[in-house]
């Protein structure tokens, strides 16, 4: 795979084609580092001491929610793609902390759109799905999209705003969960109040 690549770079650059030595070397180095990883386990970006050459970060530190775990879907659009990321990796974190899986089932950078009311009205057939603005505006046609569906598109100019409304989502879906389990349970298992 690096070999391709660096070929790629290369015609791209117009620089001279690899030699065998150079694809040997590639190769070696790539061996070295599978080597390594396998052994070792990923080594959350740290320097290898033969290639001097970083790694690939460590994904093993995000612990995965159980499959069986409620699902909170959530539609997203940012200002930008930085912007994006970051509350991405913010759900990741409250993914882990809630134990709830947050998927991103839809998303972008600009305004909020009619397309993304579309995506928000299949996701509702599945469950509640609120459109998240961040910084963004709304367009009129989307407005009326949303109104017409009832679909909810929330607007925030503050991220903690934001990431504490999913939070606070989490919570409320916990508590849910939480009640049907006991109402549940009281029709199998009496309490001794009798009821």
């Amino acid at each position: 795979m690096l070999v391709e690549a660096e070929r790629i770079r290369r015609y791209a650059l117009r620089e001279p084609p690899l030699t065998v030595e150079e694809i040997k070397e590639i190769m070696g180095e790539e061996e070295e580092y599978r080597d390594e990883n396998r052994l070792s386990g990923i080594d959350g970006g740290e320097t290898s001491k033969k290639s001097g050459r970083r790694s690939s970060p460590s994904f093993s530190s995000l612990k995965e929610p159980p499959r069986d775990a409620p699902v909170i879907p959530i539609i997203l659009r940012t200002d930008v793609v930085g912007t994006f990321d970051v509350v991405l990796d913010e759900l990741e974190k409250l993914q882990e902390e809630v134990g709830m899986r947050i998927p991103v089932v839809h998303g972008g950078v600009g305004p909020v759109i009619p397309r993304d009311i579309v995506h928000a009205e299949v996701e509702r057939t599945y469950g509640y799905c609120p459109v998240y603005a961040f910084k963004v505006p709304v367009l009129p046609d989307a407005v009326k999209q949303a109104l017409v569906t009832s679909i909810v598109i929330k607007r925030f100019d503050v991220f903690t705003d934001l990431i504490q409304d999913v939070r606070e989502r989490c919570t409320n879906v916990r508590r849910l969960l939480d009640h049907n389990f006991y109402v549940r349970s009281l029709k199998t298992e009496p309490t001794k109040s009798g009821l």
